[in-house]
């Protein structure tokens, strides 16, 4: 299982989650420490998450193997040397988890963006090919990100937040997404055809706070995905009182 947050700090904000989910259903959890502005610019963060997707998947990837002995080394150093020697990755079993921004990487790598969307394709990692089931925990994510933080609808009964933090925020996401890109597909994965664009094998959880301001464009999406015949295929899981925690 493979998880992607919406970072303040580090990937270290995660840990507690992907440990009670490592024990929980005894998994190995890779947290992915992605790139994020100011320093990096988009698509810089779901390159990362491809990257370590092919380290998983593909035996041709460059870290195939540099993952699978870094892991190894992992465990020998918390003194289990036997699991060590055991160490596998079992690719018929991957599922994707992430939180906000973190659950449009997540959505991403369950999507290829097609041709008229983007001149050349742009697949999923996923290959065609891949018969099992592969499930998207998608916890409150940024689906349309042509809107700031400030334009977005706040739902009703929604405190209303300080201008401070707005503004900061604004100025903040064109940091790693400039505006202009805004639209791109892979920035704004709602976006993203569904019928042709979704692997036929995704399965999506979707958690959906409602007092969030991503709320709006959550529903969205969520029509989306039933007008274009893949809605036996979403789990919506509202939380009227809830907000945005990542």
């Amino acid at each position: 299982m493979t998880d992607l947050c919406n970072k303040v700090g580090s990937c270290l904000e995660q840990a507690p989650f992907c440990a009670q989910m490592a024990r929980d259903l005894q998994a190995l959890v890779l947290s992915v420490d992605y790139r994020m502005g100011p320093l990096s610019k988009f698509p810089a963060a779901l390159e990362d998450a491809e990257d370590v997707l092919d380290a998983i998947l593909n035996p041709t990837a460059p870290a195939y193997s540099e993952l699978r002995g870094a892991l190894s080394e992992k465990i020998k150093m918390n003194n289990q040397p036997d699991v060590a020697k055991k160490i596998d990755i079992d690719t018929t079993r991957i599922a994707i988890s992430g939180f906000s921004s973190g659950g449009n990487l997540a959505l991403n790598l369950g999507l290829s963006v097609l041709p008229p969307q983007l001149e050349a394709p742009w697949p999923s990692r996923f290959p065609e090919g891949y018969t099992k089931h592969i499930p998207l925990l998608l916890f409150y994510p940024a689906f349309d990100s042509r809107q700031l933080p400030s334009e977005r609808t706040k739902p009703r009964g929604m405190p209303m937040t300080k201008g401070f933090w707005d503004e900061t925020n604004d100025k903040l996401v064109p940091t790693y997404l400039p505006r202009e890109q805004a639209s791109h597909p892979r920035a704004s994965p709602g976006l993203a055809g569904i019928k042709d664009g979704l692997h036929p094998q995704a399965r999506m959880l979707l958690v959906l706070p409602e007092m969030d301001t991503l709320a709006e464009q959550s529903e969205t999406w969520v029509k989306k995905v039933a007008d274009e015949g893949r809605e036996e295929h979403l789990v919506v899981e509202r939380y009227p009182v809830s907000a945005h925690l990542c």
